[in-house]
């Protein structure tokens, strides 16, 4: 059990259906006595993220409702991890966690089982992976994405957690057009994205939950350390951001095919940073990917560069385009 975590002991529903069904003659599912499930806004293997309104306080949340798990497992003490994290954890680029708690499955099936959910919330824009497919961004808004997601992995690392999942995916645009607004006086007060899902996130010095030589995390973002299984740390995640803010400002994934592909690849290789890139930007990108974790940034170090990059203002690309009357040498 999550022994009072965040939102107290284990309680039952308040109806009769299950996370994840559909409401009955009993009306639609509400936890712990005041969160009603509305519509899904997110599903993924790990969990379903719902919708739902907090009729104690009357507000609209967010609510992630995780599988139901064996109430001694590996699994469920990666849930309490997940929970412990985001308790802990304050920052305008985190998704802030405002309740937690765990309940008893009910009949045979799951006799012995408990569903953890939390209680977060409720952002209004869009994945970055879903604006990524309308384009690629700017420099500027690569610069801002990218500072605010840094902050946020500085705040994380801080805290002895590793992220582990950092992707396109996990970060949240605080509203549909937040990247496409002017940039003013204020501008560098803005962070438009917010981190979310730490799922697989563990404690930098922990015992693993995860067997030795397991990969964990999406296969186009892993680190060179992550493809082969090996020891992580806080750069892991610097090089999983170097990768999404390339594909920010390329506008395609540096690295893309099946698992094995795409792990054989990294550690063969650097990822291509194209010379058109801004040349700060281009350079940072090439330091944060770099196969040896020890050559990387820092996330704060991430974050202090990009807040220069964007009170500067873009630069010449590292290789200027040539004119088409040019003489090639």
């Amino acid at each position: 059990m999550l022994d009072n975590a965040v939102g107290g002991a284990p309680r039952p529903w308040w109806s009769g259906d299950a996370p994840g069904g559909h409401a009955g003659a009993a009306g639609p599912t509400v936890l712990g006595h005041r969160y009603r499930l509305d519509e899904v806004i997110g599903r993924g293997g790990a969990a379903t993220v719902y919708r739902a309104h907090d009729e104690l306080l009357d507000r609209v949340v967010a609510v992630k409702v995780l599988p139901a798990v064996p109430r001694d497992s590996d699994d469920l003490r990666r849930h309490q991890a997940e929970i412990r994290v985001l308790a802990g954890l304050r920052h305008p680029g985190l998704v802030r966690l405002l309740d937690a708690d765990t309940v008893p499955m009910d009949g045979p099936a799951g006799a012995g089982e408990v569903q953890a959910y939390l209680v977060m919330e409720l952002v209004a824009g869009p994945t970055l992976g879903r604006r990524l497919a309308a384009g690629p961004l700017s420099v500027a808004q690569t610069a801002s994405v990218g500072r605010a997601a840094a902050e946020a992995l500085a705040v994380v690392h801080g805290h002895d957690v590793i992220h582990r999942d950092v992707k396109p995916g996990n970060i949240l645009l605080t509203t549909p057009d937040c990247l496409d607004v002017e940039p003013d006086d204020d501008a560098l007060e803005v962070r438009p994205v917010k981190l979310v899902d730490f799922g697989i996130a563990r404690l930098a010095a922990a015992t693993r939950l995860t067997m030795t030589g397991t990969i964990v995390g999406t296969a186009s973002y892993l680190s060179p350390e992550q493809a082969e299984g090996g020891a992580l740390g806080p750069s892991s995640d610097v090089y999983a951001l170097g990768l999404v803010l390339l594909e920010c400002v390329t506008g395609r994934p540096a690295f893309v095919g099946t698992m094995a592909e795409v792990a054989a690849a990294r550690l063969a290789r650097d990822p291509d940073v194209p010379g058109e890139v801004d040349a700060r930007l281009g350079d940072l990108l090439v330091r944060m990917t770099r196969r040896q974790p020890h050559e990387r940034p820092t996330a704060e170090d991430v974050a202090h560069e990009l807040s220069d990059l964007l009170v500067a203002g873009p630069s010449q690309p590292a290789t200027p385009p040539v004119a088409s009357d040019a003489t090639l040498v």
